[in-house]
């Protein structure tokens, strides 16, 4: 997607029973400047997961720029309207694991 080319990037290694994806994906941004720009990314990377996966498993690795739970982060309250730990970015990487 040219849209993401300069934020996020995946790299794809398909072996003979399942698929390596490694990604960065796109930082919020300070002040969550970019915030918008990761919400586009999410759905677009599950769907390419979703594809993948439909033909043998994936294994997903690399740098999600996401804080998923509390337990993550040392101070969770102080966090949740920082890049990594929004409420939107978190609910992404559960749809993300729930597909």
């Amino acid at each position: 997607d040219k849209e993401h080319d300069d934020e996020g990037r995946i790299i794809t290694a398909e072996y003979e029973t399942f698929y390596m994806v490694t990604t960065y994906v796109p930082n919020a941004g300070r002040k969550l400047v970019t915030l918008d720009k990761r919400m586009d990314w999410d759905p677009k990377f599950r769907q390419y997961v979703k594809s993948l996966d439909a033909k043998k498993p994936v294994i997903i690795c690399g740098d999600m720029n996401v804080a998923h739970n509390e337990i993550d982060l040392k101070n969770p309250k102080t966090n949740t309207k920082n890049a990594g730990f929004t409420k939107e970015e978190r609910e992404g990487f559960t749809a993300l694991l729930d597909e």
